[in-house]
């Protein structure tokens, strides 16, 4: 199955799919962790339109595919800070999000070589994600809107 899956920048065309990994996922993995409030605010930022619109804008958006189906992904605001990392939840610990990881990482450091640090608000369920790819957390649990969160930084 590894073999088959492709990775690739995303285009404006994967919007539906994108959407649907992510919502999924979400509801799937994440949402557990966040009481009403951090749902809803969640969901005010990720719908297709914002989306779109993140692909336009100052983001690097690379997708994981299996048949023809967003199975992955990872998005970077401004080369440096992960702002959505996703993996279906029947493709994780397969080596899709390092891979992920590891190609998007190359692609910022080629665009923006200055930086020394990638930042991340991991979620509670993916600081040990983050953790096995390098991440360390800079500070205890933050609380915004609901959104619970562990800032963490990765050093080049």
């Amino acid at each position: 199955m590894l073999a088959e899956i492709t990775y690739r920048e995303a285009e404006p065309n994967d919007i539906d799919n994108i959407f649907s990994l992510i919502r999924k996922s979400f509801d799937e993995l994440v949402a557990i962790d966040y009481n009403e409030e951090g749902i809803n605010e969640f969901y005010k930022h990720i719908n297709q339109l914002s989306l779109l619109e993140r692909l336009k804008g100052k983001f690097y958006t690379c997708i994981a595919i299996y048949n023809n189906k967003v199975v992955g992904l990872i998005q970077f605001k401004n080369y440096n800070h992960i702002s959505l990392f996703f993996v279906e939840k029947s493709f994780q610990q397969k080596g899709i999000g390092k891979t992920l990881f590891l190609k998007s990482l190359n692609n910022c450091i080629e665009t923006k070589p200055s930086m020394n640090t990638i930042t991340v608000n991991s979620s509670p369920f993916a600081v040990k994600i983050y953790e096995r790819l390098g991440f360390k957390k800079t500070k205890f649990e933050q609380n915004i809107n609901g959104i619970r969160f562990y800032p963490m930084e990765y050093n080049l």
